[in-house]
């Protein structure tokens, strides 16, 4: 067989990578590319898309209109209102439970018990609720950390939610006559040379230092919609004492966009197939006809005026005039479909923000049992995500403080243990101190589970296994297991002072 390539023998490689000429030779230039990227996209909205930065696709004007727009599905349609409450419920629960374990118990026992008091006093779990509400609804939430001397607790610690429109950007005068520091670094951004000697930036109220980490937050005295004369006036929060959580999709994007904004469209397309289809039941439920006739208009039949209405009395026989018949008029209602459209509009709205159509209509009807547990595992890997979430953003950084007050209003506890940066009097060693933010963690409500039982034999396998222990089990539930193990102590003995039999009932 003849060799097809036998051609290039003894020709250069220059010749060899000489394109073939159009319209001859046995190879012609073959061309990749995608088809995606192709100009004539007929049936996408491909031409709306641009090129700008995050900063600039995320502009102050696009959000405010994306923050009132998903503000006003969460106040008016029940899905979008049920899928955050939903969200949020589902995320925090009733609060995370604090779990010190240090190698001292008491220790530990007094540092549980006293930041739940402190997070039962400022309500730390309807905030946390508050800000992932906010998150979604409005993109980002603000947690100012500042003093509360109205407090019982020892620490005076407490959060602060601020709405999102109130940290805006602008170069008029601030308290005490100081400009804004977009006045101040002239009002654009700068980028750090390869050196690394870069200016601070402001995007939009949020001032950052050369690397990319805030400084300050500006912040309005009052919404700019509430009509305060103290409106454009603004004062500036330290970065220490502010929470900014959002997140972000993008790289170097600096404030969050709602979550429920891939939504909206869908939101809206519901809502007037909604309402199509109320028009047309109502209008199919309304008595209407319409008259004709079969005769000549030569004056044999009754002669009416056209498009005039006849009113119909209901229960009533109602005489045509001669000549004329009347037909009911027929509605088409598109009830059969609207079901089969809800559906698949709510499956791409929960699709949005990571949550099953389970969720999303609040109903598993269709469901086998072995789909709607497949779709909660689902659902309940994207709420460990977020809990991890609010961990890294929020609680860590909030026990940190709280732990450095706690610390300073009781100086009877520290002295006797290794303090925060490990310097004791009675402790030198170089290993983690017993007060200390690496001894804490977080623990979680559990999720409910359908199949208790099933539920109960894993628990059991884990615990004689030695993959969990009784503290995770009882704080899931949220108690304390030392506190638990006394009340079945204290059950044990007064069933034996009874003289019955400890398993009874059992």
């Amino acid at each position: 067989m003849k060799n097809p390539f036998s051609f290039l023998r003894g020709k250069s490689a220059a010749s060899r990578r000489k394109p073939a000429a159009s319209g001859g030779g046995l190879f012609h230039a073959i061309r990749a590319h995608f088809a995606a990227a192709e100009s004539a996209a007929k049936d996408a909205d491909w031409w709306k898309a641009d090129y700008l930065s995050a900063d600039a696709d995320a502009s102050p004007d696009t959000r405010r209109i994306l923050r009132m727009r998903s503000r006003y599905e969460y106040q008016n349609n029940s899905y979008a209102r049920g899928v955050i409450q939903c969200l949020a419920n589902d995320t925090i629960g009733n609060g995370p439970r604090l779990r010190y374990a240090s190698a001292d118990d008491a220790l530990n026992s007094r540092i549980e018990r006293d930041f739940t008091a402190w997070a039962e006093s400022v309500c730390l779990g309807e905030k946390l609720r508050a800000v992932r509400i906010a998150r979604a609804r409005d993109g980002e939430a603000f947690v100012l950390l500042a003093q509360n001397p109205t407090l019982r607790t020892s620490v005076k610690l407490d959060l602060s939610l601020i709405d999102a429109d109130r940290v805006a950007g602008d170069c008029c005068t601030e308290l005490g006559g100081r400009l804004s520091p977009a006045a101040e670094t002239g009002g654009s951004r700068s980028v750090a040379t390869s050196e690394g000697c870069g200016k601070p930036f402001t995007i939009d109220g949020i001032t950052y230092d050369p690397y990319g980490n805030p400084v300050s937050y500006r912040v309005l005295l009052s919404h700019p919609c509430d009509g305060n004369l103290a409106e454009e006036r603004a004062m500036f929060i330290p970065a220490a004492n502010m929470i900014h959580v959002f997140r972000a999709d993008r790289p170097e994007q600096h404030r969050g966009v709602p979550e429920l904004a891939a939504a909206l469209p869908l939101f809206a397309k519901l809502r007037r197939y909604t309402n199509a289809v109320v028009a047309s039941a109502e209008k199919a439920a309304e008595y209407g006809g319409i008259l004709y006739t079969e005769h000549p208009t030569d004056g044999t039949c009754a002669q009416i005026e056209p498009m005039d209405a006849v009113t119909l009395d209901v229960n009533q026989l109602t005489t045509m005039p001669e000549g004329w018949k009347m037909d009911e008029l027929y509605v088409k209602a598109p009830i059969a479909t609207y079901a089969d459209f809800k559906k698949e509009m709510l499956s791409e709205i929960g699709a949005a923000m990571g949550i099953p159509y389970a969720i999303v209509a609040g109903t598993s009807a269709g469901y086998t049992y072995a789909s709607a547990k497949l779709d909660h595992q689902t659902y309940f890997r994207v709420l460990r995500n977020e809990r991890g979430f609010v961990e890294d953003s929020i609680l860590n950084r909030l026990f940190a403080l709280w732990l450095r007050e706690w610390s300073l209003a009781n100086p009877d506890i520290t002295a006797a243990h290794p303090s925060i940066d490990g310097r004791s009097a009675i402790d030198h060693s170089p290993a983690i101190p017993l007060i200390s933010t690496w001894n804490a963690s977080w623990l979680w409500p559990m999720f409910d589970n359908i199949d208790m039982l099933t539920a109960a034999r894993v628990q059991s396998i884990a615990l004689k296994n030695r993959t969990t222990t009784l503290a995770t089990e009882y704080a899931r539930q949220g108690k304390n297991w030392k506190t638990e193990l006394a009340q079945f102590e204290k059950e044990q003995q007064f069933l034996s002072k009874l003289k019955l039999a400890p398993n009874a009932g059992q």
